[in-house]
């Protein structure tokens, strides 16, 4: 009997990450297993490993990344994609995916067309897709039309993902993560796995094995550590852009110039740096405006574990990485001055271990208190409730549910 063939399909840098560990345990297992390669859709430049076959996609090249061109032409290309993604799926007996976007989509209903199991390892955390309500809009919104938009929006949004789940129509419909015909999503812990449970698929698995790129996270670590920049702030940035949120990302912009106002104002002519990380699926071209300003240096395709190493001060609005640096023992505070909190008050951020700053004043109070000390000291991760305690093991237990789809 031949070996089973499984094509691994990554978007971005954190994908790649999660699915090497598992990829090689399936080789070592017999399996065959492949790459492919989207850079050209979704201009990622990603490295695959040497020695792994990386299937070529297509000879399309597009001008922008997939997802900066409009709704229309995103709806063509996957069409004219079609063909393509058939004869592919022809040829694996199994795909893994890292998100399920209209290309995935794709992909899924042509694979299960023919009973060929389909996963996913979902990197990032996931909160409910709908986080407000009528009543919350009624009491904290000061743009209320625009508000009931945006909640009905993702309401329309979340419905037609789950009715067109297992359709040929949902590659060119709007959806919901985690929404589509998968057998299995594996996710980060059990937050975001009950989250998902409550609007996947009826017949997808949830398993919150944890990700295999957050191994390193549980491993035993020293006190405390002297990062490479100590007279620095990193501001993680989201890809709210990306996602359609255009005020959210205008929110961000605020935040960035309140937190260099706040540096200049404390340390005048000290050299303090604030450092921008830039999530993967944002273009360096939307903060144009910060390319001249003295102090303020953009960082591109930087892993968090290295994020962590670099800088003394840590924040965010809503990044992942406010969970991760949980479970490393390292503050990332979510700032809540110009962002909504009420709007994602019911999320992941509701956790008291969660850091907040609602106010410019606590803000400085806490930069102040961080830059007393050269060294970055690490807190009590035990009671992390975001991170599967069984990532350690997550390699093997993902390679062995895949296995187990045949």
């Amino acid at each position: 009997m031949s070996a089973k063939k499984i094509l691994f399909i990554p978007q971005n840098r954190e994908h790649l990450l999660n699915m090497n560990p598992v990829m090689a345990k399936l080789i070592e297992d017999g399996f065959i297993c492949d790459y492919l390669d989207t850079n050209n859709i979704f201009f990622q430049d990603l490295e695959f490993p040497k020695g792994i076959k990386t299937l070529s996609f297509s000879d399309i090249k597009l001008r922008r990344s997939f997802y900066n061109i409009s709704s229309l032409k995103r709806m063509q290309l996957v069409y004219g994609l079609r063909n393509r993604i058939k004869d592919i799926t022809e040829k694996y007996d199994s795909f893994v995916f890292g998100n399920d976007g209209a290309i995935q989509r794709q992909f899924i209903y042509f694979a299960k067309k023919k009973n060929k199991p389909c996963s996913m390892i979902l990197d990032g955390l996931i909160n409910d897709p709908v986080m407000f309500n009528l009543l919350d809009i009624v009491k904290y919104s000061k743009n209320k039309l625009a508000d009931i938009k945006e909640l009905y929006l993702k309401k329309i949004v979340l419905y037609v993902s789950k009715a067109f789940a297992t359709t040929k129509c949902s590659p060119y419909l709007p959806s919901t993560i985690a929404c589509s015909n998968l057998n299995v999503i594996y996710t980060i812990g059990e937050f975001s796995g009950k989250a998902i449970r409550k609007y996947a698929h009826q017949r997808t698995s949830i398993l919150n094995t944890g990700l295999p790129r957050m191994i390193s996270y549980f491993r035993s670590k020293p006190k405390s550590f002297i990062p490479k920049h100590p007279k620095s702030i990193c501001f993680i940035t989201s890809a709210y852009k990306w996602h359609g949120l255009l005020s959210y990302h205008q929110y961000q912009i605020k935040d960035i110039l309140l937190l260099r106002r706040c540096l200049d104002e404390l340390y005048p002519n000290e050299g303090y740096t604030l450092y921008i990380k830039l999530h993967p699926r944002e273009n360096p071209m939307d903060y144009i405006q910060f390319e001249n300003v003295e102090d303020l240096i953009l960082v591109e395709n930087e892993p968090f574990i290295e994020t962590i190493s670099n800088y003394k001060v840590l924040l965010s609005n809503l990044s992942t990485c406010i969970v991760e640096g949980i479970n490393l023992g390292v503050n990332v505070g979510s700032l809540m001055i110009n962002f909504p909190y009420w709007k994602v008050k019911n999320g992941f951020l509701k956790n008291d271990s969660i850091i907040k700053y609602f106010t410019e004043e606590e803000l400085k109070s806490h930069l102040k208190n961080q830059f007393k000390f050269p060294e970055v000291f690490y807190n009590d991760s035990s009671n992390n409730v975001f991170l599967s305690h069984d990532t350690p093991l997550s390699v093997e237990r993902i390679s062995e549910d895949i296995k187990s789809l045949f």
